[in-house]
């Protein structure tokens, strides 16, 4: 990966924090690590701890391809970190939820397609 994109990567992934963020979330995590495995955001609304993968496209995405966007092998290695942070994460909470966050360039700037519940493991 080269260092422009792990810089637009990472505003990207910064932009989505704030997103959330302004959705009533608290952000725990960033680039959450367990091995070679990674999630993106880990945040938590109310009492429910929220796994977020983060994707750049360089289009609006459309609802019928949000699973074909993210591989069944990316959802089940966001499974097992989820788990991991479960097991050592230091705030109560009552539920896990798996989310998809599509940020893309516009006009205006910046835009996300925000999508709870995006899998359930």
């Amino acid at each position: 990966m080269t260092a422009d994109r792990n810089l637009y990567g990472g505003a990207v992934e910064t932009f989505v924090a704030d997103y959330m963020r302004g959705m009533g979330m608290v952000i725990l995590e960033q680039n959450y690590t367990v091995g070679k495995m990674e999630v993106d955001i880990i945040g938590m609304e109310e009492s429910t701890l929220v796994i977020v993968e983060v994707k750049a496209r360089t289009h609006a995405v459309e609802m019928k391809e949000v699973t074909e966007v993210i591989s069944a092998d990316k959802n089940t290695r966001m499974v097992r970190v989820a788990d991991v942070y479960a097991q050592r994460c230091r705030f109560p909470f009552s539920d896990i939820r798996f989310d998809y966050a599509f940020v893309h360039s516009s006009d205006t700037g910046l835009e996300c397609t925000y999508v709870r519940d995006a899998f359930i493991p």
